[in-house]
């Protein structure tokens, strides 16, 4: 890890993933592997916006439509499952017209 965060177990946990929110990277969506694939901050289980131009577009649904289907790590797989499927699309459609902070 880059960094590991102690605390004394009374701090809020918004979304109960076990991490506690002031080190949560999606605090309102439960993820407690915290994933950040592409390194930008944001859990993979909130972020939609694979191209980080700041808002879950188009763009993105064309790069998310063409890994559909496909296994292993990756920002795709925002349920860290191991593969990009129908949950992962689910996800990607509740957050189609948002924009950043992706919580």
């Amino acid at each position: 890890p880059i960094a590991t965060t102690y605390y004394n177990g009374t701090q809020p946990d918004t979304d109960g993933d076990g991490i506690p929110d002031g080190s949560d990277n999606a605090y309102l969506t439960p993820n407690p592997d915290q994933k950040d694939t592409d390194g930008d901050g944001w859990a993979n289980a909130a972020d939609a916006d694979f191209d980080n131009s700041g808002a879950v577009n188009y763009q993105d649904y064309l790069q998310f439509k063409s890994n559909y289907g496909s296994v292993g790590e990756s920002v795709y797989d925002m349920d860290s499952d191991g593969s990009v499927n129908y949950r992962d699309y689910l996800n990607f459609k509740g957050q189609y017209g948002s924009s950043a902070p992706w919580y």
